[in-house]
């Protein structure tokens, strides 16, 4: 329960993307709110209440979304996976990390099943569609249609147009920074792989994410250095330079 609840907090925000690959292309909708659900007359394997993290989220209703939001309306596109990291991964027959101890997962000690307690969750980086889900019963449950074309007076609930507004002020921020990062690829490629097209490299930029543009970046400006001076030549270090020479001459 502990862990479903940090989970739950760690969600809210996080973008839902194709089969977990992590481009922008793939990005299809964003979770603004999540809550735990017990689910009644239902058990889970150790006959224990069942809990599960239901998250909301949005999908703007685009050309682009047309047919996805149409699969996902049909039930064609259902089964959702989450990709995360926790702290401890905790076994359930002896409470030790389960990586140091000799209890196998899934076999039955004295009549007790040993399985993984995924413990202290950390981080929570997005979650996904996918064909085949870890989790067999992780899936879309339900739907929100919105009539009015007005999205923000379709819902009267000043919290989540408030949320809504502050994601696109965040997504045009990133828009930014990451064409000031392509500019910056091409700026140092030109040095370093000046023979290359601007056409192919405005075709492999436009494929990579925030970290692989930074990667990037970072190896073109460290070869472009060894190539040309980056910094002015009539910078504030080349007078620091200058004032310690000829010491031995001065009174």
């Amino acid at each position: 329960m502990k862990s479903l609840e940090k989970l739950s907090e760690l969600f809210v925000g996080k973008t839902g993307l194709l089969n977990h690959e992590i481009k922008s292309e793939n990005q299809t909708a964003r979770i603004f709110s999540t809550y735990l659900e017990k689910l009644e007359n239902k058990f889970n394997k150790l006959n224990q209440d069942y809990y599960r993290l239901v998250a909301k989220a949005y999908m703007p209703k685009s050309k682009k979304n047309e047919d996805f939001i149409l699969y996902i309306d049909s039930g064609i596109i259902k089964e959702v996976s989450v990709g995360c990291a926790v702290k401890n991964k905790i076994c359930s027959i002896c409470n030790e990390k389960i990586d140091f101890c000799n209890h196998i997962k899934g076999k039955k000690y004295s009549k007790n099943l040993c399985y993984v307690i995924l413990d202290d969750p950390i981080d929570a980086y997005e979650w996904s569609f996918v064909a085949v889900p870890e989790q067999i019963n992780a899936d879309v449950i339900k739907s929100l249609k919105i009539k009015d074309s007005n999205f923000d007076k379709s819902l009267d609930n000043k919290f989540f147009t408030k949320f809504i507004k502050n994601l696109q002020k965040k997504a045009e921020i990133g828009e930014i920074y990451e064409q000031d990062l392509k500019k910056q690829v091409i700026k140092y490629s030109m040095i370093v792989q000046s023979e290359m097209s601007q056409v192919i490299k405005n075709s492999i930029l436009d494929k990579l994410t925030f970290q692989e543009l930074k990667d990037l970046r970072d190896c073109y400006r460290l070869k472009a250095s060894e190539i040309l001076p980056i910094s002015p030549q009539l910078s504030s270090n080349t007078f620091k330079n200058n004032a310690n020479l000829n010491n031995e001459f001065k009174i």
